[in-house]
């Protein structure tokens, strides 16, 4: 009966892969289009937001500004808390595989983390690998120990609690509406609505807090209130210019 049903699992398990592996092309360009528009809006952002603010009416202006900022810091945070967890999760899985005794426990969790890093793929794609491996070894009680171990804390943990904390902290509100923006992506978009979910939700929130409670979107890091990557792009300029000399 075991047997059958490892067998049934297998099966399904098969044909999911053949279907994904169909579509993969068309996630490749969804995740290179999605990389080429973080890169411009990255490198361009200042540049956009000057040229938005700018045909922005008159009485509106410093309002609309407020707006742009707080949805900067929106995406960033959303980026920020998906890559640190992408770390987390491969930190964690290095420490499973390492107490469960597999070999090259470091590049299984590498493994792992990158995957959790791209989009619809994730973590679980090791962990059902595995679970399959011992399971055609015939260790169902070590591979079914393994499988709840990894999807525990390797795939719910970083998703459900990680990145709403890493991402919440970063935006300045509570993980709980990052949690609840994630949730409902998931079910409204699909795999693709994890990313786009707890933006579109923390715009809701930066839209709200700018227009009906006219409270300037700001974020603290390290002492300084600015938007994190903003800081690090003073950084590098001030080392640039220390390198030139005077």
């Amino acid at each position: 009966a075991i047997s059958n049903e490892v067998s049934a699992l297998s099966g399904k398990f098969y044909n999911y892969v053949f279907s994904l592996a169909g579509s993969i092309p068309i996630i490749l360009f969804k995740i290179l289009l999605a990389a080429v528009f973080a890169f411009y809006f990255i490198r361009d952002g200042s540049d956009l937001k000057a040229h938005l603010v700018g045909i922005a009416p008159s009485d509106h202006k410093e309002r609309f500004e407020q707006l742009l900022r707080g949805s900067d810091i929106m995406f960033q945070a959303v980026v920020i808390g998906y890559l640190l967890k992408a770390i987390f999760t491969g930190i964690i899985a290095v420490i499973i595989f390492y107490l469960f005794g597999l070999p090259h426990p470091i590049l299984l969790g590498i493994t792992t983390g990158a995957l959790d890093f791209i989009p619809v793929i994730g973590p679980w794609v090791v962990e059902l690998l595995l679970f399959i491996w011992f399971i055609y070894q015939g260790q169902y009680a070590f591979a079914f120990s393994l499988l709840l171990a990894t999807y525990f804390f390797v795939s719910f943990i970083p998703e459900m609690y990680i990145r709403p904390r890493l991402s919440g902290d970063a935006a300045g509100m509570h993980p709980l509406i990052i949690l609840v923006g994630v949730i409902g992506g998931l079910f409204a978009f699909g795999a693709i609505g994890i990313i786009i979910g707890p933006m579109f939700l923390g715009l809701v929130v930066v839209v709200v807090r700018v227009y009906l409670y006219k409270q300037p979107y700001e974020k603290i890091y390290f002492g300084y209130k600015d938007t994190f990557l903003n800081i690090f792009r003073r950084r590098g300029a001030r080392e640039g210019d220390k390198k030139q000399g005077p």
